[in-house]
């Protein structure tokens, strides 16, 4: 009976399901043996059932399990009550007594909670009383109470196995108890994820158990197999292999080549061959070896089996591990469509169906880009189809075992493993309809159509498919995005943003709430950048100042907080709320250093024309890419375009062409010639030749870029529109005006058909097209045609509601925003009070444009007193809605102080104005616009010929100029010439001289010698002297009579 036992304990400890099966059946054939031979707490009784519970609750089997342990606890008690036991025995009795009563606790992976720790303090008080505090069952007991308290907390988990080591070592350090208990926390450990601690401890556990019990001891081969994973796990790579290398063997000397642990160590150790290969290091081929899996698999489970199934997949992917250098891709195709044929007999979600059909994708995706005569473009395209119909069969079988399971009242069954759960499901439906749009010209109507069907499928799954779903949704909403047709991304972003928010209410830990936390802020962070991306900046701005502060509250992780942050600020930049942008902006690359916030950040002063402030940001942010040795870097280039961006800005074209130039070099060797942000480049630079004046060349190189961004992109790509608008102004700069209409007639209906009537870009290349139609002079109807069109589908958008975009007012404001960019500023003035009208429920954001948009027409055309009346109203409005940007405030006064002195109101004006000077001097960020008020001020003043108080306010100008600016900046230097010619109209000449004799040669060493501003200071410098020089001759032949009549006087009384 003991090798019986002995055989089954064997059996039912392998981890092979097939083996303890068999020792269940052992073990119940044993028990009445053992009844017969010991009677009832007998040890061979004890042994078997002990056996047989642990088999049970190996296969899942846990009530089953926990009847057993119950039952072996309550043999072990009666027999206790034999008062004529032995201590050995009675030794062994309460050692099983206390295994199965905690065990009855444990069994099933039971969740850890207070109640079950407390029983288990209860067992260990009575093992400690009994058995002594240093018993291999009291250590087992502590060991098992160490890893509920690591579940609850994990700092009181690690003191519990201390104390556990503690307590093991002073019995017997090195002894079997304390390798057990090292063991135990290194396993805990590597539970965490803290797989390099562990795979030390493990090591100390293997040297102990290898002196104590011997190299082939099961114990000492089960640290060593710890080891081994652990050092993978940790990254330590070539380790785990020179143990896996050396273990093997032993595992098949002591166990055998079939034996379940000696596969599962052949399998795992293809694992760190395939990365030791992939990264160049010196390695054994691992193929060979999945080949002798598979081989032994066969042999012991059948060659249809899911184990050899498993075994030849794993012998594809290795092979795809070194596909650039494969030759063989005909065979590697027909191996992977073999494996899909030897699954048809399995139902249609079979887990390994559907991983064989993942496979043969992967491998006609990787011999279409190396090998495309093994598999044609369309071959792979009808088997992505297929593998999206078997996934449509594998939903229909769910939904049909869903129907029988709800029909059938009996208890429901274990789940069959062998099928993939719905969540698993769900994945492979994602993978399978994104592989299939990836055969498809990208942002092609195929494409998007399978990313959207899919979504759709994953839809119909059920709280099973939400994370999927999200996933897909996000991807169509960028390829939308991504193909210039955001309006239609919103709907795939919000359906997301609803599947995020659900899953939300489902986090329960702390851990999951902030993970909810982060992809919420995320989803957010998505739409808030497709309405930035489609103009609707106010609603973006508001949504991502919501999100921000819900991903603040709720602990997203703080990246996703700075991306939110960081798109704000850039919407904020779209709202002309520039300072607030640029100060969002500076707060994040201060607080981070990060480059990608620098990069943003001078992106910020370039759209506000502050080029020379992102380039001194710019320039230290490449030395240190430089010094870091990062400059062939995507982000290098990034921050080398936004240098080229400004030198252009700064009128210094030729360097911006060298330096367009040098980034192109770049991108070419990281990203490729064809890449999207290469042609961008490429474009860029002939935009630098339109600059420079070389027009003949700037067609040249346009053309070479609408050629190459049409193969790699696509005509209809929005890149290539713009590569194609562009060219035809550098045409209609070249002067063939005829082919330049023929161009922009072309980009415009093209532009029309991909974004749409009235997108901004459409709308911009239709004003150039007028604005070619205008020079060519005989083309009115034209004009008149185009505009009709213009107004037409405007009034169709104003007609479609379905979306906030589409409403009246909005369509009305932007069509007012195109005839004024036309200077049709009558047509506009109509549009914006429309469009005001309209929005005047809301009075929001919307609402205020349309206004500053009627008063600046009013100004336009004239209308000075409507105007004003608008910038009284706009004033308080832009305090109401815009509290936080200074400058819209500031802009509006002046513009208001402009009307009113148009209008002869001069005082009021005054008054305005000098509010616009002090809501400049509190924001403190553009000292330029503040000094240019103070110009304004005295200009005005000066119109009205009351030059003492505009000599006064050129004073101040020049004064505040010269103190924030600088003497020779620009700004400085005019309003000291404004001062030199308010004291001329004062008559004061010689006090002008003085200004001009040290003004004027500050003028020319910074505007030049011949600009406009010189030799306007040089006239005004004449007649300042002829007029001083009339005065000075009065003078002096005044002093002449005088002295002529008092010496005749005097002569006379002489």
């Amino acid at each position: 009976m003991a090798d019986a036992l002995q055989s089954a304990w064997s059996d039912v400890s392998s981890r092979d399901t097939v083996r303890i099966a068999r020792a269940l059946d052992a073990f119940r054939e044993l028990l009445p043996q053992a009844l017969m031979t010991e009677g009832e707490g007998g040890s061979a009784h004890r042994s078997a059932l002990r056996g047989l519970a642990h088999g049970l609750d190996e296969l899942g089997r846990e009530d089953e399990a926990r009847e057993l342990y119950r039952t072996l606890a309550e043999v072990c008690e009666g027999a206790l009550a034999d008062q004529g036991l032995g201590d050995e025995d009675r030794e062994d009795l309460f050692d099983d007594h206390l295994h199965a009563r905690a065990a009855e606790q444990l069994v099933g992976g039971i969740p850890a909670s207070a109640g079950t720790v407390a029983a288990l303090d209860a067992l260990i008080a009575e093992g400690e009383h009994e058995l002594g505090g240093a018993h291999g069952r009291v250590l087992w007991l502590l060991d098992r109470r160490a890893q509920l308290l690591s579940r609850m907390n994990e700092a009181e988990g690690l003191l519990a196995y201390d104390l556990l080591i503690a307590r093991a070592a002073a019995a017997d350090e090195r002894g079997e108890n304390h390798l057990t208990a090292l063991a135990a926390k290194a396993a805990e450990l590597s539970r965490r994820d803290e797989d390099e601690q562990s795979a030390l401890l493990w090591g100390q556990v293997l040297d102990g158990r290898r002196a104590l019990l011997g190299m082939d001891a099961p114990a000492t081969l089960d640290a060593w197999w710890w080891r081994a994973r652990t050092r993978y796990w940790s990254g330590d790579t070539a380790g785990a292999d020179a143990d896996l290398a050396l273990l093997i063997p032993a595992l098949q000397r002591q166990r055998g080549e079939d034996d379940a642990l000696t596969l599962d160590a052949m399998r795992f150790r293809i694992n760190p061959l395939r990365v030791l290969a992939r990264d160049g290091a010196p390695a054994e081929d691992p193929l060979p070896l999945v080949r002798r899996i598979a081989v032994l698999e066969t042999a012991r489970f059948g060659p249809g089996s899911d184990e050899v199934l498993t075994s030849r997949m794993m012998a594809v992917e290795v092979q795809l591990d070194r596909a650039d250098g494969l030759r063989g891709w005909p065979g590697l195709i027909a191996e992977a469509r073999e494996i899909v044929d030897d699954t048809v007999d399995r139902p249609s979600r079979a887990s390994l169906a559907l991983r064989s059909r993942d496979l043969l994708s992967r491998v006609l995706r990787a011999a279409t880009e190396r090998d495309a005569s093994s598999a044609p473009p369309e071959t792979a395209l009808a088997a992505a189809v297929a593998r999206c119909a078997h996934l449509d069969r594998a939903v229909d079988e769910l939904r049909s075992a869903d129907v029988a399971s709800e029909a059938d009242s009996s208890p429901t069954a274990d789940p069959d493993p062998s099928l993939a759960t719905p969540y698993q499901l769900a994945s492979e439906l994602a993978h399978a309809w994104t592989d299939l749009s990836r055969w498809h010209e990208a942002h092609s109507p195929e494409a998007l159509d399978a990313l959207q069907t899919g979504a759709e499928r994953l839809r119909g799954l059920g709280p099973a498919g939400r994370r999927s779903e999200i996933d897909l949704r996000d991807r169509l909403g960028s390829e939308l995005r991504d193909a210039g047709r955001g309006s239609e991304a919103l709907a795939p972003f919000e359906r997301s943003l609803e599947l995020e928010s659900s899953l939300a209410t489902e986090a329960s830990t702390a851990e999951d709430l902030r993970t909810a936390a982060t992809r919420l802020a995320q989803s957010r962070y998505a739409l808030g950048a497709t309405l930035r991306g489609i103009g609707r900046n106010a609603e973006s701005e508001e949504l991502l100042a919501d999100a921000i502060e819900i991903a603040q509250h709720d602990g997203a992780s703080p990246q996703a907080v700075s991306e939110l942050r960081d798109v704000r600020a850039l919407a904020l930049q779209d709202l002309g709320r520039s300072d607030e942008a640029a100060a969002e902006m500076r707060a994040l690359y201060d607080a981070s250093g990060d480059v990608g916030h620098a990069i943003d950040l001078a992106a910020v002063h370039l759209r506000n024309d502050r080029p020379a402030e992102a380039e001194a940001l710019l320039r230290p942010v490449l030395a240190r890419l430089e010094a870091d040795g990062s400059a062939d870097t995507a982000q290098a280039g990034r921050v080398i375009g936004n240098l080229a961006l400004a030198a252009c800005q700064l009128d210094r074209d030729a360097e911006a062409a060298a330096t367009y130039d040098r980034l192109y070099a770049l991108q070419s060797r990281i990203l490729g010639t064809e890449h999207r942000d290469t042609l961008i480049t490429l474009h860029n630079r002939a935009l630098e030749e339109r600059h420079l004046g070389r027009f003949a060349d700037a067609v040249r190189r346009f053309e070479a870029v609408l050629a190459r961004r049409t193969a790699a992109l696509g005509a209809r790509d929005p890149h290539t529109l713009s590569t194609l608008s562009a060219l035809a102004g550098a045409v209609a700069d070249a002067g063939d005006l005829h082919r330049a209409r023929e161009l922009s007639e072309r980009v415009v209906a093209e532009t029309r058909e991909v974004l749409g009537d009235t997108d901004p870009q459409t709308l911009s290349r239709i004003r150039d097209l007028d604005g070619i139609l205008a020079r060519l002079g005989d083309a009115q109807e034209e004009r008149d045609v185009l505009a009709a069109q213009v107004s037409a589908g405007f009034a169709s958008t104003s007609r479609a509601s379905d979306d906030g975009s589409a409403s009246p007012g909005l369509a009305a404001l932007r069509y007012a925003d195109h005839l004024a960019r036309q200077n049709r500023y009558g047509d506009a003035l109509v549009e914006y009070s429309r469009a005001r009208e309209a929005l005047s429920d809301t009075a929001g954001i919307d609402w205020l444009r349309a206004e500053r948009g009627a008063a600046e027409c009013s100004k336009r055309l004239g209308a000075y007193r409507e105007a004003a009346e608008a910038y009284a109203r706009i004033v308080p409005q832009l305090e109401r809605l815009l509290p936080g940007d200074p400058w819209a405030l500031a802009d509006a006064l002046n513009d208001h102080s402009l009307a009113l002195s148009h209008l002869g109101r001069v005082d009021e004006m005054a008054v305005v104005q000098q509010r616009a000077i002090e809501v400049a001097d509190g924001a403190g960020s553009n000292p330029e616009r503040a000094v240019q008020l103070r110009i304004w001020l005295g200009r005005r003043l000066a119109e009205a010929q009351r030059f003492a108080e505009a000599l006064a306010a050129y004073d101040d100008a020049a004064k505040t100029g010269a103190g924030t600016l600088g003497a020779e900046h620009a700004i400085t230097l005019d309003a000291t010439d404004d001062r030199a010619e308010t004291l001329i109209s004062l008559g004061r000449h010689r006090e002008a001289l003085r200004i001009y004799r040290t003004n004027i040669p500050a003028m020319e060493r910074v505007l030049g010698a011949d600009s406009a501003a010189v030799r306007r200071a040089r006239g005004k410098q004449k007649t300042s002297a002829q007029q001083a020089s009339k005065t000075r001759s009065a003078i002096i032949g005044g002093v002449i009579v005088a002295a002529i009549l008092v010496y005749v006087v005097v002569t006379r009384m002489t």
